[in-house]
């Protein structure tokens, strides 16, 4: 399950080949899980399925995702293929993505209390 495509991806991190493919559907498919995690819900942000479940094509791409989810997973993707080791990590607020990605997803965000 991702929530931006390869292409897309690889345009807005600027990656030219597709020699990389493997490892950005990687870094998307643990971006994606990570945004999920802290947007808590998916019932008013994403088309689900009548089951409740993520609506995704043949590729695991989910349908309908909110342009600022995209945007959102494509930054993480790209700090996950740049900082592997998590290094950067220790710099995040603990429980948290870093500030650009909590910027454009926090009114999506199901609050902590419910």
């Amino acid at each position: 399950m991702i929530f931006a495509s390869i292409e897309e991806t690889k345009n807005y991190l600027r990656y030219d080949d597709a020699d990389n493919d493997a490892i950005i559907h990687s870094a998307l498919e643990d971006a994606s899980a990570f945004i999920l995690g802290y947007l808590k819900t998916t019932s008013y942000a994403f088309g689900v399925d009548s089951s409740g479940l993520l609506e995704t094509d043949t590729e695991g791409l989910v349908q309908n995702v909110p342009g600022q989810v995209r945007r959102a997973t494509m930054i993480m993707a790209g700090i996950f293929l740049r900082d592997p080791q998590g290094v950067e990590m220790d710099k995040w607020d603990s429980g948290y993505p870093p500030r650009p990605v909590v910027n454009l997803l926090y009114q999506l965000r199901d609050p902590a209390w419910k």
